[in-house]
């Protein structure tokens, strides 16, 4: 179900407020997100050396940067985030469906992982061109996660070797996947179940 859209401030004043308070927020993560870069790219002196220390040190610089962002989400801002369903076990490998329908897909996803001890396990499913990007493309570089260009031709040679990887040194991994590869709209929404229905699904 898409999500009804936030109703905005009802005050000019709460508006201005509202606004400071965001944009002080992504200068806050933003920046610690390129620090976070800065110290994984450091890890790059051990990875001729030892892949299971490179890969742990990305891992706690992403349970780092992930537990700010959740902290602030949840803590500072007060935001509640109720997790409801089935139990999932501790420290278990999953891959981890998801519907995108907006920022907040992700805050509750550090939410559920955290308790979990799968928060810098998390290896998200994304667009290859991310990996260009500073801040979150180039940290997901560093974390194993999955790069795709939405075509099988290109995508099942780099999938197949990734989880190859996965199992052959046993790296911990919650493998996020939002199914639609984008943020839910209806008319992806309607797609997305055409398209299901003509394969029988």
């Amino acid at each position: 179900m898409v999500q009804t859209p936030i109703k905005p401030f009802p005050t000019l004043p709460a508006r201005i407020i509202g606004h400071v308070k965001a944009t002080f927020t992504a200068i806050i993560l933003f920046s610690t997100l390129l620090l976070t870069n800065v110290v994984q790219m450091l890890s790059l002196v051990i990875w001729p050396f030892s892949r299971k220390w490179f890969r742990r040190w990305n891992r706690e610089c992403a349970n780092a940067w992930w537990d700010l962002s959740r902290w602030w989400t949840e803590d500072l801002y007060g935001i509640r985030i109720e997790i409801i369903g089935d139990e999932v076990p501790d420290s278990e490998n999953a891959i981890v469906v998801c519907n995108h329908q907006c920022m907040t897909d992700i805050v509750t996803l550090w939410s559920l992982a955290k308790p979990k001890h799968r928060l810098g396990d998390m290896k998200f499913a994304v667009k290859d061109v991310l990996k260009y990007m500073p801040g979150l493309g180039w940290g997901m570089l560093f974390l194993d996660c999955l790069f795709l260009k939405r075509n099988w031709e290109s995508d099942e040679g780099m999938i197949r070797k990734t989880f190859d990887k996965f199992s052959r040194y046993q790296i911990p991994v919650w493998l996020v996947s939002f199914s639609e590869g984008t943020r839910l709209t209806p008319k992806k929404l309607k797609a997305t179940q055409k398209f299901a229905q003509e394969k029988g699904m």
